[in-house]
């Protein structure tokens, strides 16, 4: 068979524009990602999380100006496959800056709050790495005190009774099988949908990305709300029939304001059709109301003198499984305080 060069041209344009369409879309790599979640086969994920808070006054007095205060804390959590009904498990908690402000004072960590814990049930280890001489010195003022913890390993054991008492009662089993279905419902019912594409890069490696809005399903949160409505509609009492819609009416509409407070976006491999990371942003803001008594009236009365501000930021990457064992420490003491306390608390059950 002989091919022209205007039919090879054809034949490459048709070739280009089948490609992309082969490609699985946003939606479904979103929903193939949730259907693929699995707790019980492990993670490996590191992120971070931030958290201001600002008020705003209009009714100020010397004892009383605007707080503020933020947060910064870095984390990663590396969870091994689930064996014989336990699962080991390691990572580490930096808080890396806080600051508090109000009238008085402003407290502001000079040096970030280091933690780690090792998960080797029935064994939990745990060690605070760093904390800053300004916290030791003002928790020992509080009458603890940290000095002969830091930097070292500590154990807690973990009484065989409170692992037995859920592995009889299948407890792990049956919230595993229903987190999992959970999972799967999200997915086959689109409940969450995607968005625009906010970003579109291509990483070190040649993968296509994008960044993906996330956004909740509302025809499908509305056809619930209306089948839960329908079957209200069946009660024949009518004071409890409108009590019961009133609180169907009020949830739903809460759940659309909290909506709006909250933004969640995916990054998306495109060509290894992942998500990588999930981005989250929540803000909000309150009335701040302050109440005084009044002896005239015999009562407290309360009037808005601002607002306050809240805002989350939050980022989750999704590492590459690595099923390395969690090794336990070289050393370490046992902390005799907690696991008498375990002890003393299964001995009833």
């Amino acid at each position: 068979m002989k091919y022209t060069l205007s039919g090879l041209a054809a034949i490459g344009v048709m070739i280009a524009t089948a490609i992309p369409a082969l490609a699985a879309t946003p939606q479904q790599i979103l929903d193939k990602s949730l259907t693929a979640i699995n707790p019980d086969q492990g993670s490996n994920v590191m992120g971070q999380l931030s958290v201001d808070v600002k008020e705003k006054r209009w009714i100020k007095s010397p004892t009383k100006t605007p707080q503020s205060g933020t947060m910064s804390v870095k984390f990663e959590q590396r969870t091994l496959p689930k064996e014989f009904g336990l699962q080991n498990s390691e990572g580490a908690l930096t808080i890396t800056s806080a600051e508090i402000t109000d009238a008085q004072q402003t407290m502001k960590l000079d040096q970030p709050i280091k933690a780690q814990w090792k998960t080797l049930l029935p064994a939990i280890y745990a060690r605070l790495e760093q904390v800053p001489e300004s916290v030791v010195s003002m928790l020992k003022a509080q009458d603890v005190d940290l000095t002969s913890y830091l930097g070292k390993w500590q154990r807690i054991d973990i009484p065989a009774k409170l692992t037995a008492a859920k592995d009889e009662a299948g407890a792990p089993l049956a919230n595993a099988t229903e987190n999992l279905n959970n999972f799967k419902q999200i997915a086959n019912e689109h409940a969450l949908r995607v968005g625009r594409t906010e970003k579109s890069w291509t990483d070190k490696q040649g993968n296509n990305m994008a960044r993906i809005q996330i956004l909740a399903n509302r025809v499908l949160l509305y056809k619930n709300y209306t089948n839960d409505v329908k079957a209200v509609y069946k009660i024949k009492d009518r004071t409890q029939r409108n009590t019961q819609l009133k609180s169907l009416r009020t949830e739903y509409n809460q759940t659309l304001k909290d909506m709006a407070k909250l933004k969640v976006t995916a990054d998306m491999n495109l060509t290894k059709e992942t998500i990588e990371a999930a981005n989250v942003t929540f803000a909000q803001n309150d009335l701040k109301n302050e109440c005084t008594w009044n002896a005239r009236l015999n009562k407290d009365v309360c009037k808005n003198v601002g607002r306050t501000y809240v805002t989350v930021t939050g980022n989750l990457s999704f590492l590459p499984e690595n099923h390395t064992p969690v090794a336990a420490p070289d050393t370490y003491s046992n902390l005799d305080a907690v696991n008498n306390f375990l002890n003393d608390l299964v001995k009833d059950l």
